[in-house]
């Protein structure tokens, strides 16, 4: 009887780990609030082409939510910038550098996270990125970004654009 039941336990070990750590699953949030997320994922299935599950994925929307990140960072600046210049506080001054650093904080928290809500598409595009040319890559990743509400002209632009290549060429050609 002992052995039957040690059987068992031992058994069902395996299914009762795996059952009970089902939940404990969560998907990553990259550092973004939930619409934030929402959207870098969204960007990497339905313009890059690439499903959940694969490596690639993950670099995509880590780096997409890096590029996001520093995009609500600069907002924040700016808008702390603005915050500071109507207390009277001089463009180009010490006084406004400090100021904008001790008020970062609170901005932040009081205005919005930045990230404009951009509609992608009406699914995944025909084509899987491994399957698209190189220049129908480098399209996609220009889309990703400008998907972001990153414009062309923007300093963030061709910096998301080159993580973006980076990330997905090393995840492919590890060092």
């Amino acid at each position: 009887m002992l052995t039957r039941f040690m059987k068992v336990a031992v058994l069902s070990v395996p299914l009762l780990a795996s059952v009970g750590c089902a939940g404990l699953i969560r998907q990553p949030t990259y550092g973004l609030q939930p619409e934030g997320t929402a959207l870098v994922r969204q960007v990497c299935s339905d313009v890059m082409g690439i499903r959940p599950g694969f490596a690639e994925f993950d670099v995509c929307a880590d780096s997409l939510a890096q590029s996001v990140l520093m995009m609500n960072e600069a907002d924040v600046i700016s808008r702390t910038s603005a915050h500071c210049e109507r207390e009277g506080f001089e463009p180009g001054t010490v006084g406004i550098a400090r100021c904008v650093v001790s008020s970062k904080a609170s901005i932040a928290k009081s205005g919005s996270s930045g990230l404009a809500m951009v509609p992608v598409s009406n699914g995944p595009p025909e084509r899987s990125y491994w399957s698209a040319s190189v220049s129908q890559q480098n399209h996609r990743m220009e889309l990703s970004c400008a998907h972001l509400g990153l414009h062309p002209a923007a300093p963030g632009f061709g910096q998301c654009v080159a993580n973006l290549r980076n990330a997905l060429f090393f995840i492919n050609n590890p060092l």
